[in-house]
């Protein structure tokens, strides 16, 4: 087995062109496609595997079997690390009062090493090497009944990783495509993929056009990859360690994101708003054009005050009458709040609240439709972006992702710019394992 270890951070870079024909704009865009991959994707490597004494040994003699675990990434650690020998046939664990008695390695795990236990993992920080000892005892000469024996032990190193994914994608004015088309020029636009360190990553593509068009749909194909010698661990990412991050402001007023066919609310639309004051207010009246927009499942048009208090950040209250901006809004009148703690409109007064862009205040994100199977994925608003996690296992077959992680956004958001790129993160964080095996000959001396 060979091993190469890098004292550099490896950056791989892939550039081409995107194929845009038979596509609207087609003809005026020029789309390159950036793939680069940061850092290694064997972060942890096994080597130097020995004996002491070398093979072979002699029956009834201890073995010191060692190698080294090294982390040769530059920023991320191995965490949770542990070694274990699984199977080591007719070794014992020494122990020097038992001596031939000892228990054998494979009688439940008996043989185990000094540091980077399951029982007590220990973390490899970047660049840092372990040395993992295990304390063995061959088997006795009637054990091997006087013949020469050549077995292995077979080791394995569990550890996790977080690896991360950046994605830049361009969204395109319509209206510059046909400004374009008239004046006969092209408009050039870099699609660019990023891959972090490690042997897991997340692949992402756009289905069906390569950009993105203003006030149009979009839809984002997502693939978890094993692409190291390793395995995940159980071939699946665990619930809650698949993370998906999309900018908030790529989502139009009154937009979804569906996944798995599973329809979230994003944005709300706000129309006929009067502002209270000049420059700062405290309550906002307007219509709710969009449905199930509360967790009391309000549906259709409804008419709300809504109040904002900066002293809270995120803290929204709807009021289902109309009230003097005076007075509070409190008990059954507020139908929901974004905030665990129940609040009035007069506090909101108090502390001097900033005016409300009505076409882009954050409406709780619920799922609008049930499947005895359920979704995968829950999403919800989180300041500026919308984070959707994974509440099932995402299972692997062949080391890929066996079935479409399918993100649509029913509306992308309108822009005035003649184009403009959004930033999209994802994250997998996953327990990765590494086996080896080293052989060995237990040789009787001959006389």
């Amino acid at each position: 087995m060979k091993y190469v270890s890098l004292s550099i951070i490896a950056i791989l870079l892939v550039s081409g062109c995107v194929e845009l024909s038979g596509i609207f704009g087609g003809d005026v865009l020029s789309i390159s496609r950036k793939i680069s991959e940061e850092g290694l994707k064997d972060v942890v490597l096994i080597k130097d595997a020995t004996s002491i004494p070398r093979s072979p040994a002699l029956p009834d003699q201890p073995v010191l079997f060692t190698f080294i675990l090294e982390n040769v990434d530059k920023a991320e650690s191995a965490r949770s690390v542990y070694v274990e020998l699984f199977n080591a046939p007719l070794f014992k664990a020494y122990d020097q009062d038992l001596g031939p008695k000892s228990p054998l390695c494979n009688q439940g795990s008996k043989c185990q090493p000094d540091i980077c236990r399951k029982s007590r993992p220990c973390e490899i920080f970047p660049g840092e090497q372990r040395s993992i000892n295990f304390q063995l005892l061959a088997p006795t000469e009637s054990e091997i009944a006087r013949i020469k024996t050549d077995t292995e032990l077979s080791y394995k190193a569990t550890y996790k990783f977080k690896g991360n994914l950046l994605y830049t994608i361009p969204v395109v004015n319509q209206k510059e495509i046909e400004i374009s088309q008239r004046q006969g020029r092209s408009i050039g636009l870099t699609e660019q993929v990023t891959h972090g360190s490690g042997p897991v990553q997340i692949d992402v593509q756009l289905f069906g056009t390569p950009y993105l068009l203003s006030g149009f749909s979009g839809t984002f194909i997502f693939n978890v990859k094993n692409k190291g010698k390793g395995n995940i661990v159980g071939s699946q990412i665990e619930t809650r360690k698949l993370v998906i991050e999309f900018p908030l402001e790529l989502f139009a007023g009154n937009s979804k994101l569906i996944v798995d066919g599973k329809e979230f609310q994003i944005q709300g639309r706000y129309d006929d708003v009067p502002i209270f004051g000049v420059g700062m207010a405290f309550a906002v009246r307007g219509n709710l054009v969009t449905g199930r927009a509360t967790e009391n499942n309000i549906e259709g048009t409804i008419e709300w005050f809504l109040c904002k208090s900066t002293g809270e950040a995120g803290v929204y209250y709807y009021c289902n009458e109309p009230k003097d901006p005076v007075q509070s809004c409190l008990g059954s009148d507020i139908i929901v709040s974004s905030f665990p703690s129940q609040g009035t409109c007069e506090q909101s007064r108090s502390q001097q609240t900033e005016i409300i862009n009505p076409f882009a205040v954050d409406l709780p994100v619920q799922s609008q439709s049930a499947s005895t199977e359920g979704p995968r994925f829950e999403c919800r608003v989180e300041t500026n972006k919308v984070k959707c996690t994974n509440v099932k296992p995402i299972q692997l077959f062949r080391d890929e992702t066996r079935t479409t992680l399918r993100f649509q956004i029913s509306r992308i958001v309108d822009i005035s710019e003649p184009f403009k790129t959004y930033l999209i993160n994802a994250y997998v964080d996953y327990d990765y394992e590494l086996r080896s095996s080293f052989p060995i000959t237990i040789r009787p001396f001959e006389k």
